[in-house]
């Protein structure tokens, strides 16, 4: 069967025509957070289906990798994602942003205490990330990172998974041990690369975002990996931004069944949403486990306990017992993203 393209990439001469991934990047035209979502979903099927990551090394040679994960943060006028960095160097569109010390726009400090690297400011050891900066024009209030994930080299089909071997894999290829390092070398730190332009050699070292043919796989969500609320500033209202941005939708994938170091909590909600909803699915929660745990290899016995905590959460609504705690164990978070999505459903109070 045909799989549908996103509507902003659809090839109908009806419609407006499909836009470039640079033009997708500016959502400042954009005020709800369903135009930001399905920006979102189309964004992702550009990245992990028709767009190569490629690493120039300096050597006259490149590396390519397709993109296998991805997660958005963002910052705008309508939608303050509480859990985005909203650095300086994010307010330029389309770079490539290495992270350091976290801070929110206009505001305090948006995740937990770290240290910043002495390496040029930017995080060390584990806790590196890279992200495709997008939002706005600088000056239009709209910052945001995609945070790549997990990409999978093209030459032997290898995985790398997790921002901070993303990262390292980068610095390996290119025979560099930081990240300072790695930014000093290149050219400079723009995606997107005018093929007519002489600015770059066959020796110069950068990263770029490359168009392929589609590979047709199906795009999966899923709430981001590694969010709780165990902020000191939360607290369970539906008028909270941690409440409200957590368990949101923001991580994209494809294959799932490979990505078994990081996120098997998230991507088991993701796809138990999805197959739940399904209409050929409707009413037939053995079928709807079987294909969950088909699609993410996991074990029937582990499936029905996380299906069996998520529902307790949709019971309950208890969301003030996940305030201020740290939430890693897989029961506690599946029992979290579903007290969660009763509470939010629920009617604001007049």
């Amino acid at each position: 069967m045909k799989r549908s393209l996103p509507e902003e990439l659809a090839d109908n001469s009806n419609k407006k025509p499909r836009l470039s991934l640079d033009s997708l990047l500016d959502v400042t035209s954009l005020s709800t957070h369903e135009e930001l979502a399905q920006r979102f979903t189309t964004i992702a099927h550009e990245l992990c289906n028709c767009t190569h990551l490629r690493l120039h090394t300096g050597s006259g040679s490149y590396l390519d990798y397709s993109i296998a994960e991805v997660e958005f943060y963002l910052m705008k006028d309508g939608h303050h994602d509480p859990f985005c960095h909203g650095a300086d160097a994010q307010k330029v569109l389309g770079h490539w942003y290495f992270h350091r010390a976290p801070t929110r726009a206009g505001g305090p400090s948006a995740g937990t205490s770290s240290t910043t690297s002495a390496a040029g400011g930017y995080r060390g050891g584990t806790r590196k990330g890279l992200d495709l900066t997008f939002g706005g024009p600088v000056g239009s209030g709209a910052v945001g990172g995609i945070l790549l994930r997990s990409i999978r080299r093209t030459s032997d089909d290898k995985l790398i998974s997790g921002p901070s071997l993303l990262v390292d894999e980068l610095l390996k290829q290119s025979s560099v041990t930081s990240v300072a390092a790695l930014v000093a070398s290149w050219d400079n730190l723009a995606a997107f690369r005018n093929p007519d332009s002489t600015s770059s050699t066959s020796l110069s070292r950068y990263m770029e975002l490359v168009s392929r043919s589609d590979a047709q796989l199906p795009v999966h969500k899923s709430p981001r990996i590694g969010l709780d609320l165990s902020h000191k500033s939360t607290v369970a209202s539906v008028t909270d931004e941690r409440v409200t941005f957590v368990a949101l939708p923001y991580r994209f994938f494809v294959r799932p069944d490979t990505l078994t170091a990081n996120g098997r909590m998230q991507t088991y909600v993701g796809l138990y949403e999805a197959f739940a909803t399904d209409p050929s699915l409707k009413d037939n929660p053995q079928r709807v486990l079987a294909k969950v745990c088909g699609a993410m290899g996991l074990k029937t016995k582990s499936g029905e306990e996380y299906a069996a905590s998520y529902r307790t959460g949709l019971k309950s609504a208890n969301v003030k017992k996940f305030v201020g705690v740290k939430t890693s164990s897989p029961k506690a978070y599946l029992e979290m993203v579903g007290a969660l999505r009763t509470y939010l459903a629920r009617p604001a109070p007049e």
